[in-house]
């Protein structure tokens, strides 16, 4: 009986740590600490330093979302392509993602066909004067940087899907 619990537990343990992903690149030195603290879906918080999202801090490709949702599975009705912006990581205060299990889509016609899959979030700013921003990122999207987790700085990768949180500390002038 002991035996099976040990097991068990140790499976449990096995998949909390599945979700990260150890990259095999180094930090460009030109990159700006970008730091902050990021909460999993399982509650999980661990310190992110160097973070990018897509590879990028400051010029990170994300789309108009819509104001509010419809539904669950939500197909939108625009191609989200067309409403591109850049996010700057530095003047971010947190990411929401408020509905990690939800998939806005987009079915392309013509030449390029296929569902694009797209995931909502919500960005605070540090200026308070900014409101709320609701934003779409491709689904394959992830975030990485270094996390400290158990005392070791890993490099990790980590599907923005399996992210509740992300808060950004100030950079300073």
């Amino acid at each position: 009986m002991l035996g099976i619990m040990l097991l068990v537990s140790f499976t449990l343990h096995a998949v909390q740590e599945k979700d990260f992903s150890t990259v095999s690149y180094s930090i460009k030195k030109k990159e700006l600490n970008v730091r902050g603290a990021l909460t999993t879906l399982r509650g999980s918080t661990y310190p992110i330093s160097y973070a990018l999202i897509g590879g990028k801090q400051r010029c990170v490709r994300v789309y108009t979302g819509p104001c509010t949702p419809h539904s669950i599975i939500p197909k939108l009705t625009y191609d989200p392509r067309t409403y591109k912006e850049h996010l700057d990581l530095t003047k971010v205060k947190e990411i929401t993602i408020p509905y990690p299990y939800a998939t806005w889509f987009y079915a392309s016609r013509g030449k390029h066909r296929g569902k694009r899959k797209y995931l909502l979030f919500q960005v605070t700013w540090h200026d308070k004067e900014k409101p709320i921003s609701t934003y779409l990122v491709e689904k394959k999207r992830r975030i990485s940087g270094i996390i400290e987790k158990e005392g070791r700085a890993t490099d990790c990768a980590l599907p923005l899907s399996c992210i509740k949180t992300i808060q950004f500390e100030q950079m300073k002038k």
